[in-house]
């Protein structure tokens, strides 16, 4: 309640009261006398006071004590806060105040109500103590050629929260000043319980050299109080020395770290090589790591699986028994990734085992080709260069390769390939089915003169079944209706498709059965069988001898030839002239 509406309503309960009969007993005010304020700090404060009954007020009269306390009026007529004292001895009366304010002046009072009356004591003040830089002290933990463990403790806050506690440090020199934050070194402190609080420092410490040191906290009333500064010497160094080399071959996901090693100091090195972080500026072995040989001074390693366009901080390390080595820190930016696209591939030319393919590079500025060529597999839906491949050696961005020595009739599957700085690139992929031979195919057979020992045979080869013709003839047999190359046959060895051939040393009024065939890889083909039969050698047939004029010493007859025996007439009777054909007439001298 504000301290003015509760004076305003005791004062008409005051004048209420006088302005009525009297009929309740007299009550006389006590003598409220506000006391000392003890135990002031940042945040709290004792307020005390008494109450002392008036005598005469009556046997077991009560009263409410309280104090009035603000920090915006030395009248308390406003922003009144109104809290229950408590009572510690025979009218002896405290309050305890938490969450204060530091620096700042409260005013307060005791007061006395009754309920007919209230009363209050004389208004006093006091004022918390004011914020103070933190006080921290500082120890040294351990050390090594290139480190130093140092602890530190927050012995006072300074009455504020702490935002910040770590450490500071720089070169120690005759003359030189303490380090403070603004011009040290600082290292961040681990926090550890009732204000303690640890810390490493590692970065650009050197072995025998000295260092000046002070531990830090920082309060949030901005305020920085430090410890007594110390001066540590780093030890000689035992781990191996080494010196961090430039970084080269940069591509969008890795790069190739150089370093040479200086020295073992003395105990042999077991394991070298880069740590390296995109965080860290002082990279060490429990950030990425990647190890390199043992052998010679100098040494590199690669580092991939990175991230395009990132900077890396790495150092080359080396570790013996005394403890690890590092070199400087070194850094490296990686460039954008360099991406190609090549168009499907186009498939031309097939043939049984032959196929060529062809695709384009799309190249952005900046971007070379190391390898350009075709991947291809008979299983693989999208084949790799880890399958079988072919690499173009032209220059330029097209990709033109023949495919050789593949399988017949067999399904390929094929993609375009190109190796860039930044990896191996693939088009989308495309298909073929090589060229699948068979038989040849020959048409019908033509029957030439037939003998008595011979016959003339032609055919034609319409289909080479995709493949060479390796012979061709006819075949012929006179048990076998379908005779095969197996039997009898004549061979046609000229080029073209054309069958030609006379089969000869045949028996004499022979009934033949024939095929004309082709052969090429994948087998023999045949035509249809025909037959045919040889000329059969018999007497020539004279029939209708007639007169046709009879002298003394002579005689003309005639007669007709019906059958020359199958074969051309070649004697007759020496008296005998041969007439016109075909009814032939004979002279007969006698």
């Amino acid at each position: 309640m504000k301290r003015l509406q509760y004076i305003i309503w005791c004062s008409l309960l005051l004048f209420v009261a006088s302005c009525e009969k009297d009929t309740e007993p007299i009550n006389f005010a006590p003598v409220p006398v506000t006391g000392e304020t003890s135990g002031i700090t940042r945040f709290e404060a004792i307020l005390s006071g008494t109450v002392t009954p008036h005598p005469d007020s009556p046997q077991g009269q009560k009263h409410n004590i309280y104090f009035l306390v603000s920090s915006m009026s030395s009248k308390l007529l406003e922003a009144v806060d109104t809290i229950p004292g408590t009572k510690k001895a025979e009218n002896e009366y405290t309050l305890t105040l938490n969450n204060l304010k530091p620096g700042t002046t409260y005013y307060y009072s005791i007061e006395s109500s009754s309920g007919h009356n209230a009363v209050r004591g004389a208004i006093k003040e006091f004022t918390t103590l004011s914020t103070d830089i933190p006080s921290v002290t500082l120890s040294l933990t351990s050390k090594t050629e290139n480190s130093i463990s140092i602890s530190g403790k927050v012995i006072d806050e300074g009455g504020a929260t702490i935002t910040t506690k770590g450490f500071v440090y720089k070169a120690y020199t005759e003359g030189t000043n303490d380090p403070t934050i603004t011009d040290g070194t600082i290292v961040a402190g681990d926090s550890g319980e009732n204000g303690s609080f640890t810390g490493a420092i590692k970065e650009n410490i050197l072995p025998e050299t000295a260092y000046i040191i002070r531990a830090y906290a920082t309060n949030n009333d901005h305020k920085t109080g430090y410890s007594k500064s110390i001066t540590v010497t780093t030890d000689k160094l035992q781990v191996p020395s080494l010196t961090t080399g430039e970084a080269s071959d940069l591509t969008a996901y890795s790069a190739i770290l150089h370093a040479i090693s200086l020295s073992d100091n003395g105990f042999t090195v077991t394991e070298r090589g880069f740590c390296y972080s995109a965080e860290s500026q002082t990279p060490t072995i429990d950030h990425p790591r990647v190890r390199s040989g043992l052998e010679g001074n100098e040494f590199t390693a690669t580092v991939s699986s990175l991230e395009p366009a990132k900077t890396y901080y790495y150092r080359a390390y080396a570790i013996n028994e005394k403890g690890i080595g590092y070199g400087d820190t070194k850094e490296f930016t990686l460039p954008e990734v360099q991406t190609l696209t090549l168009s499907p591939p186009k498939v031309s030319d097939i043939t049984i085992n032959d196929a060529t393919v062809t695709s384009s590079i799309n190249l952005p500025a900046g971007a070379s080709i190391l390898e350009k060529g075709i991947c291809y597999s008979t299983s693989v839906l999208q084949p790799s260069i880890e399958d079988e491949h072919i690499a173009d050696p032209s220059e330029g961005n097209s990709i033109s390769v023949t495919l050789k020595e593949l399988i017949e009739g067999q399904h390929y599957y094929v993609r375009s390939y190109a190796i860039s700085r930044d990896g191996t690139f693939y088009s989308g992929p495309a298909e073929f089915t090589t060229v699948q031979t068979g038989l040849a195919e020959i048409s019908n057979i033509t029957l030439g003169d037939v003998n008595i020992s011979s016959a003339a045979l032609s055919a034609k080869i319409t289909k080479d079944g995709g493949t060479n013709i390796l012979g061709k003839g006819f075949c012929y047999s006179l048990n076998t209706e379908s005779p095969t190359i197996d039997n009898s046959l004549v061979i046609d060895k000229s080029e073209s498709m054309n069958i030609n051939a006379t089969l000869t040393g045949l028996e004499e009024g022979k009934t033949y059965y024939t095929r004309a065939y082709a052969t090429n890889k994948n087998g023999t083909a045949y035509s249809n069988a025909i037959t045919f039969t040889t000329v059969q050698h018999y007497k020539p047939v004279v029939e209708e001898l007639t007169e046709v004029e009879v002298n003394d010493d002579n005689a003309t007859m005639k007669a007709r030839l019906a059958d020359n025996g199958g074969m051309s007439i070649t004697e007759s009777n020496s008296n005998l002239e041969k007439r016109s054909v075909p009814s032939q007439t004979y002279r007969i001298g006698l």
